[in-house]
């Protein structure tokens, strides 16, 4: 071990967080009469709060989504 502690030094408010996965609807239209056809609904979630920030996501920030079965790993980019 390099001796360096694996727990971190800035404390984020809440280390475990729930949400829960909701949806987005997007309007399928007829391009010339701008005439809803049909409505699809996705999967979506929504991350917000001040707890971004303490965690190292700052505004403005890029994320890198790592998409595996089962888990969402986001990470800064690194520049």
């Amino acid at each position: 071990m390099t001796g360096k502690s694996l727990t971190s030094e800035v404390k984020v408010s809440k280390a475990m967080r729930r949400i829960t996965v909701g949806y987005v609807r997007r309007r399928h239209e007829e391009r010339k009469t701008k005439i809803p056809r049909r409505y699809s609904v996705h999967p979506s979630l929504s991350l917000q709060g001040n707890w971004l920030a303490e965690a190292g996501f700052p505004t403005g920030v890029a994320v890198s989504v790592t998409v595996e079965f089962g888990q969402l790993i986001i990470r800064p980019c690194a520049e």
